[in-house]
């Protein structure tokens, strides 16, 4: 498999994509688990395959985040990456609305308008019954391309307090995996 071309293997909600060309990191989806005892196994499968391939998990946190470190961190020897751009991008959404209701209310009338297209793009999948926050989650790249003077200057007004409430997301994380 050439460093361009992307092999996907999936199973329970895991996809493991072949080496990049700029990273070499496998990128590990999460989906609910709905027998999360089987997650054991298939991450160990992934992990070998990872390993073969010379490079390591990431795993892109979801809902389950929580309930899968552990197999993760076991499976892996701790050798993996937790993507963490979704949390980043949901926090600074707390801040804008915290900061500036008309720019949050445009952005989630933006999300809703556009979540067709966006649930195309975004690799996880999202179901019929959609949440506000997964409509959001997908939309950063929409988001970015209508409102990107907008949501930048208001999170580097308030980025004091981006920076406390990621420190506090990114805190629960790492306590996790310990």
């Amino acid at each position: 498999m050439s460093s361009c071309q992307r092999a996907r293997m999936s199973a329970w909600g895991l996809a493991i994509l072949g080496p990049l060309p700029a990273a070499r990191h496998a990128h590990a989806t999460t989906r609910p688990v709905a027998r999360l005892g089987r997650l054991w196994g298939v991450l160990a499968l992934h992990s070998m395959i990872a390993r073969l391939g010379g490079y390591r998990l990431s795993l892109h946190s979801g809902s389950e985040k929580f309930r899968v470190y552990p197999a993760l961190k076991w499976a892996t020897d701790g050798n993996f990456r937790i993507k963490t751009s979704g949390t980043s991008w949901l926090t600074a959404l707390d801040v804008i609305a915290e900061r500036d209701n008309v720019l949050h209310r445009s952005i989630v009338a933006l999300a809703w308008s556009t979540l067709a297209v966006n649930r195309r793009e975004y690799m996880v999948g999202i179901k019929k019954d959609t949440t506000t926050n997964q409509a959001m989650h997908v939309c950063y790249g929409t988001a970015i391309q209508e409102y990107r003077e907008a949501i930048y200057g208001v999170l580097w007004d308030a980025r004091e307090r981006y920076y406390e409430l990621l420190q506090e997301k990114f805190s629960k994380h790492l306590r996790a995996l310990q």
